[in-house]
């Protein structure tokens, strides 16, 4: 017998439970968010002058760094990954 196997709550448990599918969820969000903002990058690609680019890459941009700071996903430098 482990430790955990004495020492978890009734709430440990549920958390445990949900996990296996609250975890997958949760990355298909953040890979759903990461592939808005390569598409928006496409699209600023295509309109580099224009205000639609700016934009597009201005909300590419919050996306990404959105996500990081809630996910701690920056780099040394502090660039978002």
């Amino acid at each position: 017998h482990d430790i955990a196997t004495y020492m978890h709550s009734d709430e440990d448990a549920a958390f445990i439970a949900n996990a296996r599918t609250a975890v997958p969820a949760l990355t298909a969000a953040v890979r759903d968010v990461l592939a808005l903002a390569a598409r928006l990058d496409r699209l600023a690609a295509r309109h580099l002058d224009s205000e639609t680019g700016r934009i597009a890459t201005a909300v590419a941009h919050e996306l990404r760094t959105t996500l990081a700071a809630r996910l701690d996903l920056t780099d040394p430098e502090g660039d978002p990954t």
